[in-house]
């Protein structure tokens, strides 16, 4: 794992294969970047291409929801709408982006 922090965002950059990175820009606003990045390496279906549940949306749901629990200290009192606009259920779509080359570039 290679970790780089700018200011406000942290890049997080995790070899798969010799040939394919990914790299998740995480917001580092509300949690504690290290946690996420442990909660994250911990539940593959979130990270590796190789697994068939990588496709599995209802699961890959489930575990950010897991990961929501653990890192943000206040996410049972979030309200719905707190929870899609700040809170884990929007990491995917919201603060992480996933750039995938196959070329190793």
């Amino acid at each position: 794992y290679f970790l780089y922090h700018f200011s406000h965002l942290t890049l997080f950059v995790t070899s798969l294969t010799s040939v394919f990175f990914v790299v998740i820009i995480v917001l580092v606003k509300m949690f504690d970047t290290e946690l996420f990045i442990n909660e994250v390496s911990i539940r593959p279906p979130l990270w590796d291409l190789k697994l068939k549940d990588y496709s599995n949306r209802d699961l890959k749901s489930k575990l950010w929801i897991e990961v929501a629990r653990i890192v943000l200290s206040n996410w049972e009192q979030m309200t719905n709408e707190e929870k899609n606009k700040e809170g884990m259920s929007a990491l995917p779509s919201t603060f992480v982006e996933g750039f995938h080359n196959e070329e190793g570039v």
